[in-house]
């Protein structure tokens, strides 16, 4: 960061030197600690590096005296801008408060970076993080990260461990999201009943007493293992039954695909709004530019302005384009409308299934004036037990 900064203000110049010198001047300026910076091998053209104008006016003087061939070019950074801007006071003006507040604001959080996450969103933690006095433009140096890190623990449940570790004024902030597994109380007792009616083809037991068994036909809430154990002629026993079983089962369901479809007709009518976010103040660089009043899609586009196409700065340009349309309804083709159904019957079958293994089905089609219609009926073999609670077991 002072180093960019520091070629900012000094000024920028590239020299390129022939490749029979470079070994002499890379010797040079290793020795008397010269500084610089994007060096690079050209080959058969030599080596390039990028030094600030004050340096280069001593080093070329060395240069001159050794008679080294070399070249220079792209003078850029500020006396560059006051060279072409100088007479333009105000635009100048500008340049400076703007690297002023660069410089003075490197000491803030200027980049937040969330990682480990997977169900948790990035802009909820840092929203959170944002309650607790932790967000784009903190001085980072006068927050305790030991304490706002317990803070996030006790004041939010979504996350089991948080880190936050600072290089720079790039903000890492590394999270553990919590497991949250489902529980079964295993004090409680229960039965296995039919989820749905069939007929059963394999009882596994893991716990608890199967009440039927391989070719028995059952319907839905029907009791298949029971929680309830006897144990000689007098003596009971509660369990928590659980297990497998497996029965052919039927299941239905219907398609629908419309003969025809709405597409997007675009008018060419479209407004658009743009915005800088400077440390969370957000600042229009358009006029409101209203909403329009018909269909339309919005498309937003957010990016982080960085220094040096390197260094994130706390600033993020927002675009936000309104695209007006109309609907208009096509009527499909054949070819369309079996496609469509196609995808529509694999969609619909796959949440029929659920995991169960199809083994027939039969479908029958129609069309109505505006629908082709898919009725269809499948056999599958699907695991049929659901637990239920009958008691709670002595102590």
């Amino acid at each position: 960061m002072i180093s960019s900064l520091i070629y900012l203000i000094g000024g920028t110049v590239t020299l390129r030197i022939a490749p029979e010198h470079k070994e002499k001047v890379l010797s040079f300026i290793t020795e008397r600690s010269v500084r610089f910076r994007a060096l690079r091998d050209l080959g058969e053209d030599g080596i390039s590096f990028e030094v600030t104008l004050s340096v280069f006016k001593r080093l070329s003087v060395w240069l001159d005296c050794e008679k080294i061939s070399y070249t220079h070019s792209n003078v850029g950074g500020i006396p560059r801008l006051y060279k072409k801007y100088g007479r333009r006071f105000g635009a100048f003006i500008g340049i400076i408060i703007f690297s002023v507040t660069v410089w003075t604001s490197g000491r803030r959080v200027w980049y937040m970076e969330v990682v480990g996450n997977s169900g948790v969103e990035d802009s909820e933690i840092l929203d959170n993080l944002e309650k607790i006095g932790f967000t784009y433009g903190t001085p980072f140096k006068s927050v305790d990260l030991d304490y706002l890190r317990n803070t996030y623990l006790m004041t939010y449940d979504d996350l089991s461990w948080i880190s936050i570790n600072m290089r720079g004024t790039h903000a890492t902030i590394e999270v553990r999201e919590l497991s949250d597994p489902e529980k079964e109380d295993t004090k409680s007792a229960g039965n296995v009943v039919a989820a749905e009616s069939g007929n059963i083809v394999l009882v596994e037991s893991y716990e608890g007493r199967p009440v039927v068994f391989p070719g028995d036909h059952v319907e839905k809430g029907q009791l298949i293992i029971s929680g309830l154990i006897t144990d000689g002629e007098d003596t009971l026993r509660l369990e928590r039954a659980d297990g497998v079983v497996l029965a052919e089962v039927m299941r239905t369901f219907t398609v629908n695909v419309p003969k025809k479809r709405e597409v997007k007709v675009y008018t060419g009518r479209e407004k658009r709004e743009n915005s800088l976010d400077f440390f969370k103040k957000n600042i229009k660089l358009s006029g409101k530019c209203g909403i329009l009043d018909s269909s339309y899609d919005t498309i937003k586009k957010r990016s982080q302005l960085c220094l040096f196409h390197t260094t994130p700065l706390p600033i993020f340009f927002e675009s936000t384009v309104y695209r007006e349309y109309t609907l208009d309804s096509v009527p499909m083709t054949d070819r369309e409308i079996k496609e469509a159904s196609k995808a529509a019957y694999s969609a619909k079958l796959g949440e029929a299934l659920c995991g169960a293994e199809l083994i027939e089905e039969r479908i029958t089609e129609y069309d109505t004036d505006d629908m082709r219609v898919m009725a269809c009926r499948i056999i599958c073999l699907a695991d049929i037990s659901e637990k239920t609670d009958i008691g709670l077991i002595e102590q």
